[in-house]
Protein backbone atom coordinates (compact mmCIF):
# COMPACT_ATOMS: atom_id res chain seq x y z
CA UNK A 1 0.00 0.00 0.00
CA UNK A 2 1.52 3.44 -1.09
CA UNK A 3 1.56 6.61 1.08
CA UNK A 4 -1.21 8.86 -0.40
CA UNK A 5 -1.12 11.70 2.40
CA UNK A 6 0.87 12.84 5.72
CA UNK A 7 4.41 13.85 5.74
CA UNK A 8 7.48 11.78 4.85
CA UNK A 9 10.44 12.86 6.59
CA UNK A 10 14.07 12.65 4.37
CA UNK A 11 16.20 11.13 6.57
CA UNK A 12 19.22 9.39 4.84
CA UNK A 13 22.02 11.18 3.55
CA UNK A 14 23.78 11.27 0.25
CA UNK A 15 26.62 13.37 -0.59
CA UNK A 16 25.49 15.66 -4.09
CA UNK A 17 28.04 18.58 -2.98
CA UNK A 18 27.56 21.76 -1.66
CA UNK A 19 25.52 24.07 -3.81
CA UNK A 20 21.73 25.10 -3.45
CA UNK A 21 19.30 25.05 -6.33
CA UNK A 22 16.45 23.51 -7.50
CA UNK A 23 14.89 22.17 -11.11
CA UNK A 24 11.50 23.67 -14.52
CA UNK A 25 26.33 7.88 8.62
CA UNK A 26 24.95 4.95 7.67
CA UNK A 27 21.53 5.92 7.61
CA UNK A 28 19.26 4.00 5.10
CA UNK A 29 16.79 6.01 2.70
CA UNK A 30 13.35 6.10 4.10
CA UNK A 31 11.09 5.28 2.02
CA UNK A 32 7.15 4.95 0.34
CA UNK A 33 6.12 1.36 0.13
CA UNK A 34 6.87 0.44 -3.20
CA UNK A 35 3.58 -1.91 -5.18
CA UNK A 36 4.51 -4.23 -7.72
CA UNK A 37 4.00 -2.93 -11.04
CA UNK A 38 0.44 -3.37 -12.71
CA UNK A 39 1.07 -1.70 -16.21
CA UNK A 40 3.81 -1.47 -18.54
CA UNK A 41 6.67 0.54 -17.42
CA UNK A 42 6.46 4.35 -18.53
CA UNK A 43 9.01 5.57 -21.29
CA UNK A 44 11.45 7.78 -19.27
CA UNK A 45 10.56 10.82 -21.08
CA UNK A 46 6.49 10.63 -21.71
CA UNK A 47 4.31 12.17 -19.02
CA UNK A 48 0.98 10.93 -18.88
CA UNK A 49 -0.71 11.60 -15.44
CA UNK A 50 -4.13 9.22 -16.05
CA UNK A 51 -2.61 6.20 -18.11
CA UNK A 52 -4.79 6.82 -21.00
CA UNK A 53 -1.76 6.52 -23.28
CA UNK A 54 -2.04 10.39 -24.42
CA UNK A 55 0.69 13.08 -23.58
CA UNK A 56 -0.51 15.04 -20.85
CA UNK A 57 1.53 18.64 -20.14
CA UNK A 58 2.53 20.67 -16.92
CA UNK A 59 3.70 24.10 -16.20
CA UNK A 60 4.66 26.05 -12.81
CA UNK A 61 3.37 29.27 -11.96
CA UNK A 62 5.84 30.34 -9.13
CA UNK A 63 4.71 33.90 -8.72
CA UNK A 64 1.25 33.36 -9.26
CA UNK A 65 -1.12 35.15 -6.80
CA UNK A 66 -3.34 33.10 -4.74
CA UNK A 67 -6.22 34.72 -2.78
CA UNK A 68 -4.27 38.12 -1.95
CA UNK A 69 -1.40 35.69 -1.26
CA UNK A 70 1.38 37.20 -3.54
CA UNK A 71 4.21 34.26 -5.38
CA UNK A 72 2.15 31.89 -3.52
CA UNK A 73 2.32 29.79 -6.98
CA UNK A 74 0.31 27.63 -8.50
CA UNK A 75 0.58 24.36 -11.23
CA UNK A 76 -1.34 24.29 -14.54
CA UNK A 77 -1.79 20.77 -15.52
CA UNK A 78 -2.94 20.04 -18.82
CA UNK A 79 -4.68 16.21 -19.81
CA UNK A 80 -4.44 15.24 -23.39
CA UNK A 81 -7.43 13.02 -24.73
CA UNK A 82 -7.76 11.10 -28.03
CA UNK A 83 -10.73 13.18 -28.78
CA UNK A 84 -8.61 16.44 -28.05
CA UNK A 85 -5.74 15.49 -30.45
CA UNK A 86 -8.46 14.56 -33.33
CA UNK A 87 -10.26 17.87 -32.82
CA UNK A 88 -8.03 20.63 -31.75
CA UNK A 89 -7.49 21.73 -35.06
CA UNK A 90 -11.00 22.63 -35.62
CA UNK A 91 -11.63 24.00 -32.58
CA UNK A 92 -13.97 21.47 -31.51
CA UNK A 93 -12.63 20.63 -28.44
CA UNK A 94 -11.24 21.90 -25.65
CA UNK A 95 -8.27 20.17 -23.82
CA UNK A 96 -9.05 19.59 -19.64
CA UNK A 97 -6.54 21.79 -17.18
CA UNK A 98 -6.23 22.11 -14.06
CA UNK A 99 -4.85 24.38 -11.66
CA UNK A 100 -3.36 22.90 -8.38
CA UNK A 101 -3.18 25.51 -5.16
CA UNK A 102 -1.75 24.39 -2.09
CA UNK A 103 -5.03 23.91 0.50
CA UNK A 104 -7.29 23.45 -2.33
CA UNK A 105 -9.04 20.44 -4.13
CA UNK A 106 -7.18 18.03 -1.55
CA UNK A 107 -3.82 19.63 -1.41
CA UNK A 108 -2.07 19.46 1.78
CA UNK A 109 -0.97 23.39 3.42
CA UNK A 110 -2.26 26.84 2.63
CA UNK A 111 -1.46 28.90 0.08
CA UNK A 112 0.89 31.76 1.81
CA UNK A 113 2.96 34.71 0.39
CA UNK A 114 6.47 33.76 -0.70
CA UNK A 115 5.86 29.75 -1.01
CA UNK A 116 6.44 30.00 -4.77
CA UNK A 117 4.88 26.41 -5.27
CA UNK A 118 5.53 25.31 -8.58
CA UNK A 119 8.98 26.58 -8.57
CA UNK A 120 10.67 23.39 -9.99
CA UNK A 121 8.78 20.28 -11.20
CA UNK A 122 10.13 16.65 -11.73
CA UNK A 123 8.02 14.00 -13.33
CA UNK A 124 8.45 10.26 -13.11
CA UNK A 125 6.67 6.95 -12.14
CA UNK A 126 7.56 6.96 -8.87
CA UNK A 127 5.52 3.90 -7.56
CA UNK A 128 5.66 1.93 -10.52
CA UNK A 129 1.86 1.53 -11.72
CA UNK A 130 2.78 2.92 -15.15
CA UNK A 131 1.30 6.29 -14.53
CA UNK A 132 3.30 9.44 -13.77
CA UNK A 133 3.47 11.10 -10.90
CA UNK A 134 4.55 14.77 -10.51
CA UNK A 135 6.97 16.45 -7.89
CA UNK A 136 6.19 20.22 -7.06
CA UNK A 137 8.93 22.05 -4.93
CA UNK A 138 7.96 24.88 -2.65
CA UNK A 139 11.10 26.43 -2.03
CA UNK A 140 9.77 28.94 0.18
CA UNK A 141 7.26 27.33 2.35
CA UNK A 142 8.05 28.13 5.71
CA UNK A 143 7.15 25.59 8.78
CA UNK A 144 4.98 26.61 11.37
CA UNK A 145 5.70 30.55 10.70
CA UNK A 146 9.10 29.91 12.50
CA UNK A 147 11.66 28.86 9.96
CA UNK A 148 10.81 31.22 6.87
CA UNK A 149 11.66 29.78 3.21
CA UNK A 150 12.74 26.42 4.81
CA UNK A 151 11.27 24.41 1.69
CA UNK A 152 8.96 21.84 1.71
CA UNK A 153 8.02 19.30 -1.31
CA UNK A 154 4.84 17.46 -2.63
CA UNK A 155 4.72 14.09 -4.65
CA UNK A 156 0.94 14.04 -6.53
CA UNK A 157 0.46 10.76 -7.72
CA UNK A 158 -1.02 9.44 -10.93
CA UNK A 159 -4.27 7.55 -11.16
CA UNK A 160 -6.58 6.64 -13.95
CA UNK A 161 -8.50 9.93 -13.01
CA UNK A 162 -5.45 12.24 -13.00
CA UNK A 163 -3.05 13.56 -9.84
CA UNK A 164 -4.48 12.39 -7.02
CA UNK A 165 -3.59 12.26 -3.58
CA UNK A 166 -0.45 13.94 -2.93
CA UNK A 167 2.41 13.47 0.19
CA UNK A 168 4.51 16.05 1.81
CA UNK A 169 8.29 15.47 1.37
CA UNK A 170 10.64 17.97 3.46
CA UNK A 171 14.37 17.32 5.28
CA UNK A 172 13.10 16.64 8.19
CA UNK A 173 14.36 19.05 10.25
CA UNK A 174 13.68 23.12 9.24
CA UNK A 175 16.29 25.57 8.93
CA UNK A 176 15.45 28.88 7.51
CA UNK A 177 15.92 30.11 4.58
CA UNK A 178 17.85 26.53 3.28
CA UNK A 179 14.69 26.73 0.29
CA UNK A 180 14.66 22.89 0.43
CA UNK A 181 13.76 21.17 -2.70
CA UNK A 182 14.31 18.32 -5.04
CA UNK A 183 16.91 18.36 -8.02
CA UNK A 184 16.46 15.02 -10.02
CA UNK A 185 14.86 11.78 -9.69
CA UNK A 186 16.75 8.50 -11.28
CA UNK A 187 17.70 5.46 -9.66
CA UNK A 188 20.91 6.13 -8.16
CA UNK A 189 22.35 3.48 -6.58
CA UNK A 190 21.07 0.81 -8.87
CA UNK A 191 18.44 -1.04 -6.74
CA UNK A 192 15.73 -0.79 -9.24
CA UNK A 193 13.35 1.92 -7.20
CA UNK A 194 13.14 5.48 -8.08
CA UNK A 195 15.35 7.74 -5.95
CA UNK A 196 14.69 11.80 -5.18
CA UNK A 197 17.66 13.98 -4.41
CA UNK A 198 18.00 17.11 -2.87
CA UNK A 199 21.19 19.87 -2.83
CA UNK A 200 22.46 20.10 0.37
CA UNK A 201 21.21 23.18 2.97
CA UNK A 202 23.39 25.42 4.57
CA UNK A 203 25.58 24.15 7.23
CA UNK A 204 25.36 20.66 5.45
CA UNK A 205 27.93 18.88 3.25
CA UNK A 206 25.63 16.31 1.82
CA UNK A 207 22.40 16.46 0.30
CA UNK A 208 19.21 14.49 1.30
CA UNK A 209 17.93 11.15 -0.35
CA UNK A 210 14.98 9.74 -0.33
CA UNK A 211 14.30 6.13 -1.98
CA UNK A 212 10.71 5.54 -3.33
Amino acid sequence: MRVRAGLLAVVALLTVGTTGGCADGDGQPSSVPHPEPTRPALAPDRVDFNGDGVRDTVKGHPDATVEHARRAGTVTVTYGSRSWKADKDSGSAEPQQRTLREGHDGLPEQAEPNDRFGAGLLTGDLDGDGRTDLVVNAPGESWDGQQLSAGRSMILWGSRRGLSGATLVDRGSAAAYNAFAFMAIGDFNADGHPDLVSPAGAGESSGSHVRI
